[in-house]
C-alpha cells in the first residue's frame, strides 16, 4: 500500500470513528475540521469521485469571488482524470471555526504553488492564495460541507500579482 492510501485511511479512520468530536471545544472541533479538509485533498488527488462525495451535503454549492456558483456535481464532473501534477503544492489552513448548534462557520486559505517552464524552457512559476468562509452542517453525526464562498483570490505568476479578486455580494 503507498504511502498516500495508508495517509489516506488512517485519516478517514479517524474521521469516521470520531463524529462526537465536533461535540467538544473550538480547539477540537478545528482540529477535526482540519482533518477533514485534509482528508478531503487525500481523496481528491487519488481522484476517487466517490470517496469525495461523502465529504459534502448533497446541496453543496461553491462561490468564486465573481459570484458564479457551482454545485458539487458539477465540481465532481469537472475534477479531471489523469493524475495530480506532481509538481503543484497545495494546502488548506484551518484559521477559525464558530459553532452554532448543527452548524460550523469555518474560515480557510489555501496556498498553492505550480512550477512549470514555459516554451522557450524559462522557469515558470504560479502560485495562488485564496480564503474562504465555509459552512458545514453536522447531519447524522457528520460534518458535511454545505457552502464554500470565496472571499478572496490571488494569482502570481513569477512572483507579479496578476489577479487579485474580491467576493462581492451585489
Amino acid at each position: 500500500m503507498s504511502r498516500s492510501r495508508r495517509l489516506a485511511a488512517v485519516l478517514l479512520t479517524i474521521i469516521a470513528c470520531a463524529p462526537a468530536i465536533g461535540a467538544g471545544t473550538e480547539s477540537s472541533l478545528k482540529a477535526l475540521m482540519q482533518a477533514r479538509y485534509n482528508a478531503l485533498k487525500v481523496t481528491t488527488q487519488a481522484r476517487d469521485r466517490a470517496g469525495m462525495a461523502t465529504f459534502f451535503d448533497p446541496g453543496f454549492v461553491s462561490i468564486d469571488p465573481d459570484g458564479k456558483k457551482t454545485s458539487l456535481k458539477q465540481m465532481i464532473d469537472g475534477m479531471p482524470s489523469t493524475p495530480p501534477d506532481p509538481n503543484s503544492k497545495s494546502g488548506t489552513t484551518v484559521l477559525s471555526v464558530v459553532r452554532k448548534e448543527n452548524t460550523a462557520t469555518v474560515v480557510t486559505r489555501v496556498d498553492g504553488r505550480l512550477i512549470g517552464k514555459e516554451p522557450d524552457g524559462s522557469p515558470d512559476s504560479r502560485e495562488y492564495s485564496a480564503r474562504s468562509t465555509d459552512t458545514w452542517v453536522l447531519a447524522h453525526g457528520r460534518w458535511l460541507w454545505k457552502l464554500s464562498t470565496t472571499d478572496t483570490f490571488d494569482l502570481k505568476i513569477n512572483g507579479v500579482l496578476v489577479v487579485h479578486r474580491t467576493f462581492s455580494s451585489t
